[in-house]
């Protein structure tokens, strides 16, 4: 048999187990009984005069919606042949976590040489928020900046001026940290060059053989140039 306490717990929490470990209603003494987390072992502990075996076990940072906790006993020594294995029923253990939604803002075209501009937020829903979070930003996979943010925050990354014109794909990440949930965006970029706008002023009329004021500028979307 196998009780967890409580059965509701954060990531990174305590939770304690007791049970006891008997054969035909007579207590095993002194026997190792090995606690699963989600099937894998985090715990050995030996059974009282009464069988009774009790401990603690911390939850791991998974950030999963239940984590399972059993009872493994398996015998050895003398009691091969005489005891065959068990284990207890498995004990759901519901897990709680402040889940974190990244909101992203940037410009679908970007261009070669040139910073890009990324606007974000975080999303904590009622969870109190976080001060500051670890963000790394990805370049079709490859890591092109890290930086720790606020839960507003604006932030600037070079394209390279040799990129490759056509669509990239951009992806936010900001890791976990304690309570608080890993979170991602993802968005695609145009990345394509300035096209330039030539404007020219000329008179109206033109006297030869005398020279001529021409006047213009150049600009882009951008600004001038």
């Amino acid at each position: 048999s196998l009780t967890v306490e409580p059965e509701t717990a954060f990531v990174g929490d305590k939770v304690t187990f007791r049970g006891v470990l008997n054969s035909l209603g007579e207590p095993l003494v002194d026997r190792i009984v090995t606690l699963l987390l989600n099937h894998s072992p985090v715990s050995s502990v030996l059974t009282g005069n009464d069988g009774v075996f009790h401990g603690e076990v911390t939850l791991p940072y998974l950030y999963v919606p239940e984590m399972t906790v059993q009872a493994l006993f398996y015998p050895v020594g003398n009691d091969i042949g005489r005891y065959l294995g068990s284990s207890s029923p498995a004990v759901t253990v519901k897990v709680l976590y402040y889940d974190t939604r990244l909101n992203l803002g940037v410009a679908n075209t970007a261009y070669p040489g040139r910073e890009l501009l990324l606007k974000g937020s975080f999303d904590y829903s009622n969870n109190p928020v976080a001060e500051e979070r670890s963000l790394s930003v990805y370049w079709n996979g490859g890591l092109a900046a890290e930086s720790a943010v606020a839960a507003n925050f604006s932030l600037e990354i070079p394209v390279a001026a040799n990129i490759s014109l056509g669509t990239h794909r951009l992806t936010l990440y900001v890791a976990p940290a304690g309570r608080y949930g890993p979170a991602q965006s993802v968005a695609e970029v145009e990345v394509t060059k300035i096209a330039p706008v030539i404007e020219v002023d000329t008179p109206g009329i033109a006297l030869l053989p005398f020279t001529q004021d021409i006047r213009g500028k150049v600009y882009s979307s951008l600004g001038p140039l």
